[in-house]
């Protein structure tokens, strides 16, 4: 993993720490297969440090999986709050 990456390489080791707690990570196991470009495959796997096709995939689909709609949620709720309201700022 090179140093540039190292934010990367937290956010896949944080992505494989919550599959078991979003119970995504037991059950029957499905072949995938792809053909996909070379080069894509490599630059992946050396931006994530991974050697397996498995693994990369297990991370690319568990950040899909995974995904953190705060800024949806945060959008959503623009407006909604009394501006009036005192939050202590």
């Amino acid at each position: 993993m090179l140093g540039d990456d190292a934010a990367l390489a937290q956010m896949v080791d944080s992505l494989r720490a919550h599959l078991p707690k979003a119970g995504l990570d037991h059950g029957e196991m499905q072949q995938v297969g792809a053909r996909l470009p070379a080069s894509l495959v490599r630059q992946a796997k050396r931006r994530t440090g991974l050697s397996s096709n498995t693994d990369l995939l297990i991370v690319a689909l568990a950040n899909l999986a995974l995904e953190d709609a705060f800024a949806d949620a945060f959008e959503a709720a623009h407006g909604q709050l009394d501006p009036e309201l005192d939050i202590g700022f």
